[in-house]
């Protein structure tokens, strides 16, 4: 009887989702790579070639190489002032907000149970399902060492005489190849692309959906607010000129690494503003054309700020960087004049911020 009240109300819960529109699209991974040679921006904005980068191909705003398989390219923005580092996992465009689902992890008993590392978690949902998302609530179930190998489907799952345990929402994309990984050189390591700082590249796991093992990137907990069954979303800022979104550092919140969850909003670039590049990076020069004015060498060593906008490209010279009026913050942004000339698109999407680590 259990088992038929935890089905069916998961059955209502996700039914209780507004369907998909006729022009909802979603793309994953998945899409990133059946389109890979598409240098148009189709994808909400995005080119599928800026998104995902091959073996021995260079990797967007960067001068390495991607090393193996397929790399989600690290995108340049900033936070509260600093330069990050984000991916892409995920775009929706007319689409309803993404419902969130359980995904279980079996888990030791005991007061608290504790997560098994040993088995594969459950995602009741893959790609192919109308309600799939990158974003679960994570449920531990309390099991056996005999009954963990059991568990490989939602079935099998909500069958399970045992009580849940609720834990926080994490972020894990399901990926498709499997090769699909955060795009990393030839030493292995995944950096920021304008300060080659070392960033934390997610760990691939497996899941199980419905008996069949799948790929899956672990971002983990803590990247976005849950606001009962659906994700809080933010702000990601994007520059264009002519319509047309320019190759330069996005702003993001200045909680960024807690806010993964964002609507694209598009910035017309000021009259007159100018973006930042050191003189020894030409090849994001070239891109942009007089927008990026040739600099003094001696800011070669601020390469945090290239590709940030300022008002004026005149405090390009002394004074560097603390004479810039830099537009790298929301609030600045929000009121920017005209405002009004902003575009809050109809999409959003999963785009986590990596963290920096030690050598």
């Amino acid at each position: 009887m259990r088992a038929l009240v935890l089905s069916g109300l998961f059955t209502v819960v996700a039914a209780c989702q507004p369907a998909p529109g006729p022009a909802a699209k979603v793309w994953t991974p998945r899409e990133y790579f059946a389109k890979r040679t598409v240098t148009e921006p189709v994808f909400g904005g995005w080119a599928p070639a800026d998104l995902l980068v091959e073996a021995g191909q260079r990797i967007p705003f960067s001068t390495r190489t991607q090393a193996m398989g397929e790399g989600l390219t690290v995108f340049p923005g900033v936070s509260a002032g600093r330069a990050v580092g984000f991916v892409i996992t995920d775009i929706w465009q007319d689409h309803p907000d993404p419902w969130v689902q359980p995904v279980w992890m079996p888990a030791t008993p005991g007061t608290p149970p504790v997560r098994r590392r040993d088995v594969n978690t459950i995602f009741p949902v893959g790609l192919d399902s109308t309600f799939y998302s990158p974003w679960w609530r994570a449920q531990l179930v309390p099991v056996s060492d005999e009954d963990a190998a059991t568990l490989t489907s939602a079935r099998a799952v909500l069958r399970h005489e045992s009580a849940f345990v609720d834990g926080p929402l994490v972020l894990c994309p399901i990926i498709s190849p499997s090769t699909v990984r955060v795009a990393a050189d030839g030493t292995g390591a995944t950096r920021h692309p304008l300060t080659g700082a070392l960033l934390v590249s997610p760990e691939p796991s497996t899941a199980w959906v419905e008996g069949v093992e799948t790929p899956y990137l672990s971002f983990g907990p803590g990247l976005a607010p849950l606001e009962g069954q659906l994700v809080a979303e933010a702000e990601l800022f994007v520059f264009t000129q002519g319509g047309a979104a320019l190759p330069v550092a996005a702003v993001l919140p200045d909680d960024a690494r807690g806010r993964a969850f964002l609507r694209r909003v598009e910035v017309p670039l000021p009259e007159g503003a100018a973006v930042f590049v050191p003189s020894n990076r030409p090849d994001l020069a070239a891109r942009l054309g007089p927008l990026a004015p040739t600099v003094s060498p001696a800011l070669d060593s601020f390469p945090e700020y290239a590709l940030r906008v300022a008002r004026k490209p005149d405090c390009f010279q002394a004074g560097f960087p603390a004479s810039c009026d830099w537009l790298d913050s929301p609030a600045k942004l929000r009121t920017l004049p005209p405002f009004d000339t902003q575009v809050r698109r109809a999409v959003v999407v999963t785009a986590p911020t990596l963290l920096e680590r030690t050598p």
